[in-house]
């Protein structure tokens, strides 16, 4: 499979995956209220995923030199600044309808883009099974600490 490839499919896997995950456990940590708001809020991020997961193959070959820890925090300031353009671009495009949205749309999306470009920049080829090891754990973590910090 090809490098580009490769980190197309991390990244957009990682992107719609935390989205996901966090609406899951935003759902959860409300009681279940909310969690038929999941596929909307997954349909309506699948564009920014696919945007993150380009953004992060086109970038990889640039930025594989560099060392990991700037790749992932460069990758998380990144993402996290797409995912709340996104949020707040599909809030205007919803107008009013989107105040019907019961789970953090926004923390959902800024994990999504942030756990995507970091994800397909960290974790492509060429990456130890350490740093992916600590670099999945440090999504995942990011993730959590999301969801619980934003108060759902």
């Amino acid at each position: 499979m090809p490098v580009r490839a490769a980190v197309f499919a991390i990244s957009l896997t990682a992107s719609c995956g935390t989205v996901a995950l966090a609406g899951l456990l935003a759902a959860s940590l409300q009681g279940w209220f909310g969690v038929s708001d999941l596929t909307f809020l997954v349909i309506w991020f699948v564009p920014l995923s696919l945007i993150v997961a380009a953004l992060a193959a086109f970038a990889f070959q640039g930025v594989s030199r560099w060392p990991l820890l700037l790749r992932y925090v460069g990758g998380l300031g990144v993402g996290l600044a797409l995912g709340f353009l996104w949020t707040f671009c599909v809030a205007l495009l919803l107008g009013p309808w989107w105040g019907a949205v019961s789970l953090p749309a926004a923390m959902c999306g800024m994990a999504g883009g942030a756990s995507g470009v970091a994800g397909g920049i960290v974790l492509g080829p060429g990456t130890s099974a350490r740093s992916r090891v600590a670099s999945i754990g440090g999504l995942l973590a990011l993730v959590v600490a999301g969801v619980v910090l934003g108060k759902p």
